[in-house]
């Protein structure tokens, strides 16, 4: 039953993944970035990369990003597999610690060659139960007593120990179970008889982490806890949560006594700031160019800029975050200014990277990358040649950003094969967003026909945490609401007449396909030949061009009229509408009609309205009214104009939006009948019809609102009855039908019969 599409959001002949109904993108779905924090990184600042949620990945400890496996590694000589030490230390229970039998390279070497340590590693995990600050109730006692046992027994165990290493590791432990146990008078007294000083290792940062609890808020507290982030990812968490950004940070340098105590202090207060922290990373880099934090934080601001500027340039949505408030509160000069501002502060970024002799490869990255998303593509693509990188990712991310600032550069340019083989290397991460960038850097350049080559491929794979979602850039859209997750529905909304016709020719050629590029960009579009010149005829219809729709639509083939959605939308006569008629069956709708039936019956009905010769053209132009009715948002062959129908109506800012939700169009056709109308009967009858296209008008333009006293006019109804001019000029000029035509349905045949006859 057509009702269905009243309730239902239908999204129409879509080759992608349908979204689900009222999901709309935000946030880290419409965030644009290229710049992977993870390439950077080890994982031990996943957390806090630029993420609109609160926190971005959570963390995950690897003996990669975790510095106790190289400390281990050290105290071992620095001859084993930081795998084996990871699984020997966090994966491997009590009982193959002990077993003369492990076949961890690690446990191998401690059973020769050091058995103190390998009893510190066994009593480490007899001591992990106890790491719980929310033991169940019934166990809350006994773990007390435990953890106290435990303490005493790692104390006197830290005696014992010979190497200066195991003891401060009993200690350690000692701490932390006190901690756990509630007791901050133990945590403090073991931490200041066995530490104290100057942290040196990540042994110290637990320490001093736990120790740091146990004091108040303070410039102290922070300074402490600074320095655990920095150099503890295990703890960072703790440290941050217990971090007070309200402490002016000038308190907490003041306690700073190295460069790289004072860096920290900085880092610490830039790790979460959602501004530009650009100054705050020159005085790190001068502090201490070999900080942990300082290329966490360029990388950070990296994503920043690529969020204030590529995500509005590529995707035309808002910044996710922006710190001077929401752009959508902005005017348009204000937000242009804001963006100027933007490519300045990167432009500004750039250049002082390019200052520091000595630059690493990642820096040398960021740099041109800085420099190509500011204009200036010709130094980025000399730096990213120049530059060697330390992993395939980064490599292969180094390739992308040169392709792209070439087409940006130059689209006009023929590709490469490298570039070729890098644009339909789709199993790579981020492959959606490099690709969808290409395309809009081709579109913004006028090369409409490659661009669409490209956008079919974009959301292909059915990865749906890398698709893209985008949004017109003047407003158009063809669904219930403003973004696009699919080729098609974007060159129905923006693409011209003239760029369709096009991008159809461009998949049909068959003279440039010569290679397997050529049959990979082509792949898409001509599949789509059908649909495409539907589409071209589509246009037309909404530009009021029947005769030229004829023509787009003579070239589809005619299997398509028999699929969806065609078949299920294009199911009701279009010439048959009465005064209440919408989507529901009528007794009319055994005439069926596919698109190209339905305009070619329209050019044969307006050309009879429009001759003179015509002894009934009233009676025409009646049919192509209401033609032009069930054309529109409340009829019952909408699908000629749009490719989605919802009852939540909006302005698509189409061209037609004035015909498919004012109805315009369709109203003067029946004011054209009433002209040429020969009875008042007739006359009348186009009246009420005028009127009610009239009522959809008036509706749309000022739909209900729930704060205006309708209840002083008689009610909605009546509201918009009084404004209604058709129904008004028919009760004054054929009172007599008036009251019938506006009361009684059924009345609709025998005044209709009259005008066909």
């Amino acid at each position: 039953m057509k009702n269905s599409i009243r309730i239902l959001l239908v999204y129409l002949i879509s080759t992608s993944t349908s979204l689900a109904c009222g999901w709309y993108p935000f946030g880290e779905d419409v965030r644009f970035s290229l710049v992977n924090p993870a390439y950077f990184d080890n994982g031990g600042m996943s957390p806090y990369y630029y993420n609109f949620l609160n926190y971005g990945e959570s963390y995950e400890s690897t003996e990669a990003n975790d510095p106790n496996v190289e400390l281990w590694n050290e105290y071992c000589g620095g001859t084993l597999d930081p795998n084996a030490i990871f699984e020997a230390v966090y994966g491997l229970g009590e009982s193959e610690l002990a077993s003369g039998n492990s076949k961890n390279t690690m446990v191998q070497y401690l059973q020769k060659s050091d058995k103190e340590a390998l009893e510190y590693l066994i009593f480490a995990k007899s001591c992990s139960h106890l790491n719980d600050a929310y033991l169940d109730w019934e166990r809350e006692s006994k773990g007390d007593y435990e953890r106290s046992k435990k303490i005493l027994e790692a104390l006197k165990k830290s005696q014992k120990a010979k190497s200066r290493h195991i003891k401060r590791r009993y200690r350690f432990l000692a701490i932390r179970l006190a901690f756990y146990n509630g007791d901050q008078d133990q945590v403090r007294g073991i931490y200041k008889k066995s530490f104290g000083g100057n942290p040196s290792d990540v042994i110290d940062y637990w320490a001093l982490y736990f120790y740091a609890t146990t004091k108040s808020t303070s410039a102290e507290r922070n300074f402490d806890m600074a320095r655990v982030f920095a150099y503890a990812p295990g703890k960072r968490f703790g440290a941050l949560s217990r971090f007070s950004n309200k402490i002016p940070k000038e308190e907490v340098l003041a306690m700073a006594t190295t460069d790289a105590d004072k860096a920290t202090v900085h880092a610490m207060y830039a790790v979460r700031n959602q501004g530009r922290e650009m100054e705050t990373i020159k005085a790190i880099q001068a502090l201490d160019a070999d900080h942990p934090l300082l290329d966490f934080l360029l990388v950070r601001e990296v994503n920043k800029l690529e969020d204030w500027m590529l995500t509005p340039r590529y995707t035309n949505f808002d910044p996710t975050l922006d710190p001077r408030g929401y752009r959508y509160e902005a005017s348009q000069e204000l937000i242009l200014e804001r963006q100027k501002e933007d490519e300045e502060y990167a432009r500004n970024l750039g250049a002082w990277i390019g200052t520091l002799p000595n630059r690493s490869a990642d820096w040398k990255f960021i740099e041109a990358y800085l420099k190509g998303i500011t204009g200036d593509e010709k130094s980025a693509l000399s730096i990213l040649s120049k530059t060697n990188y330390s992993s395939e990712k980064k490599s292969l991310l180094a390739n992308r950003l040169e392709l792209l600032f070439r087409v940006k550069a130059n689209a006009k340019k023929s590709l490469s094969e490298e570039d070729q083989k890098l644009l339909m290397e789709n199993k790579q991460e981020g492959y959606n967003l490099f690709l969808f960038a290409v395309a809009r850097e081709y579109e913004f350049q006028g090369q409409m026909d490659l661009a669409a080559a490209l956008f079919s491929h974009v959301n292909q794979r059915n990865e749906y945490y890398e698709g893209v979602s985008w949004r017109s850039g003047t407003g158009k859209h063809t669904l219930s609401a403003d973004y696009f997750y699919d080729w098609f529905l974007y060159m129905d909304a923006e693409y011209s007449v003239d760029e369709v016709q096009s991008v159809i020719d461009f998949a049909k050629s068959t003279s440039s396909k010569n290679s397997k590029f050529d049959d990979w960009l082509h792949m898409y579009l001509e599949k789509e030949v059908d649909r495409l010149y539907d589409l071209l005829g589509t246009k037309y219809v909404r530009k009021n061009d029947m005769k030229t729709a004829i023509s787009a639509f003579e070239k589809v083939d005619d299997s398509l009229w028999n699929e969806y959605p065609y078949k299920f939308y294009l199911n009701a006569n279009p010439f048959y509408a009465n005064f209440y008629s919408e989507h529901e069956p009528t007794k009319m709708d055994t005439i069926l009609y596919t698109k190209l039936e339905l305009a070619k019956q329209y050019q044969r009905y307006l050309k009879k309205a429009e001759n003179p010769e015509t002894k009934n053209r009233a009676y025409y132009y009646f049919l192509v009214a209401n033609c032009e009715l069930n054309m529109s948002q409340y009829g019952n062959s909408w699908l000629m104009r749009r490719y989605f129908w919802t009852s939540s109506m909006r302005p698509n800012y189409l061209e037609d939006d004035d015909e498919f939700f004012r109805v315009k169009r369709a109203r003067a056709m029946y004011m054209k009948a009433y002209d040429h109308a020969t009875t008042n009967k007739e006359k009348a009858l186009c009246l009420r019809m005028a009127g009610r296209c009239e009522k959809h008008d008036l509706m749309f333009e000022a739909p209900y609102r729930w704060d205006f006293d309708y209840e002083a006019y008689g009610g909605q109804q009546s509201y918009f009855y009084a404004k209604n001019k058709a129904y008004q000029r028919l009760e004054q000029q054929f009172p007599n039908s008036a009251e019938e035509l506006l009361s009684n349905c059924y009345s609709f045949e025998r005044y209709f019969a009259e005008l066909k006859h």
